[in-house]
């Protein structure tokens, strides 16, 4: 009887254990990012596919206006100035690129460079390093 007893008791135990747990390791709230704060600063990685194979693309927007494109060739640098949705680049001895972006997640931002009405979206996703 004394066992039957033992048992039901460390039971209740690990039940309770378990619950207190669970609560200890619940997401916190306060650590979540809202996606309409996100920020485009930083160091972007994404994966493109030109039919010849994919190829790694990293932007680096720096706070200042700059930032650099390395597309596996070559790292470009340029200007740049956004809102909401837009991305324009200004490359050096080049016109100005637009891109359309939206974030994700406060880390994954999809980008696809403005195309002409009709033309098939080139959507890449994009995750913040």
């Amino acid at each position: 009887m004394k066992t039957m007893k033992t048992m039901k008791t460390i039971k209740k135990f690990g039940i309770l254990l378990l619950t207190v747990l669970i609560v200890a390791c619940s997401s916190d709230d306060d650590n979540t990012c809202n996606v309409s704060d996100a920020s485009l600063v930083g160091t972007w990685v994404g994966t493109d596919n030109d039919g010849m194979g994919p190829y790694a693309i990293t932007f680096v927007f720096k706070d200042n206006g700059t930032g650099s494109l390395d597309d596996s060739e070559e790292i470009t640098a340029f200007d740049y100035t956004s809102n909401d949705s837009q991305i324009n680049l200004s490359i050096s001895g080049s016109d100005i690129v637009t891109f359309n972006y939206e974030f994700d997640t406060c880390d994954q931002v999809s980008i696809d460079k403005s195309r002409d009405p009709g033309e098939e979206a080139d959507i890449v996703v994009f995750t913040r390093q």
